[in-house]
């Protein structure tokens, strides 16, 4: 329980702390934290130099750890904010790309896939759905304890997000598709074990595939979003096309099929990004299939 009576105090003060102190005491506080041998440092600075390369040198790399973390932090502080901001301030804080995109996946009445990533500002991606009026459900990881998941799901639904831990029933989700709305799953960490095996960044790595059979299944759009942050810490939402993904009869063929271009999507964007992309756990598993097919 500490942590969440953390984030509770956290919750209470950091509406009162000026913005501008806030971001210079993240910096400092993040270059603290990338000096620690910290499990989650190591992750990172592990998943980092898979996707930049070994020609990339350490300095480089620690750099990268440093820009990482204090993304990182600056999203938990942001994420205290957000109930202290109406959508109207929330869309300044954002520039959205692809709108029409949206508009298009949900013309046809099937439902959105909302797919994203732990990249950027992550949890923007939820705030411009809703800044365009679009009823949705986002699927989370199941913290613990309950009472700290349910208060970060709390401040996260704000502006009027629903929340449904992962692994529960399928009903909520179904549903909100039936009645043409939006789901949000995150497509880069495979945090049930339920993923599959593939090449990413050149190296096997689980990734999870419940979008995609979710949209094979119900007919739904996937619609990819990534959240870029800028220094000055605005954001730029990339709403790519959407997704619609015919069954073959091979349905774990279709998987692999409608998996590896958001695969592709994934790296392009973290290629371009690699601090943004907020992986704190091990990504690439030594134990995993030399090949993926």
């Amino acid at each position: 329980m500490p942590k969440y009576y953390a984030f509770r105090l956290a919750g209470f003060l950091v509406p009162f702390i000026p913005q501008r102190l806030a971001y210079a005491i993240i910096s400092l506080l993040a270059g603290i934290l990338s000096l620690l041998p910290l499990p989650a440092n190591r992750a990172v600075r592990a998943n980092l130099r898979q996707i930049v390369g070994p020609e990339v040198d350490e300095a480089e790399i620690r750099r990268l750890v440093r820009s990482a973390l204090r993304n990182n932090v600056i999203n938990y502080y942001e994420l205290f904010l957000l109930p202290t901001l109406s959508l109207d301030q929330i869309a300044q804080r954002m520039t959205t790309h692809g709108a029409e995109y949206l508009h298009q996946a949900r013309a046809a009445n099937k439902g959105l896939i909302i797919t994203t990533a732990h990249f950027g500002n992550f949890n923007m991606a939820g705030q411009m759905v809703s800044h365009f009026q679009i009823p949705t459900i986002v699927v989370v990881e199941n913290l613990e304890p309950p009472a700290f998941r349910d208060y970060v799901c709390q401040l996260r639904a704000a502006n009027g997000l629903r929340f449904i831990p992962v692994g529960q029933s399928l009903r909520p989700i179904v549903r909100a598709l039936h009645n043409n709305e939006g789901v949000g799953l995150a497509a880069d960490r495979d945090v049930t074990g339920g993923g599959e095996w593939f090449t990413f960044f050149g190296a096997p790595a689980r990734i999870p595939v419940g979008h995609v059979k979710l949209a094979l299944r119900t007919g739904a759009a996937i619609l990819p979003c990534f959240v870029v942050r800028q220094l000055d810490n605005h954001c730029q939402i990339y709403i790519e096309p959407p997704m619609f993904l015919t069954p073959s009869g091979d349905f774990q063929q279709d998987v692999r099929d409608g998996t590896e271009p958001i695969i592709a999507l994934l790296e392009r964007y973290i290629k371009a990004h690699p601090d943004q992309w907020l992986a704190f756990q091990p990504i690439w598993d030594s134990a995993g299939p030399e090949a993926c097919a």
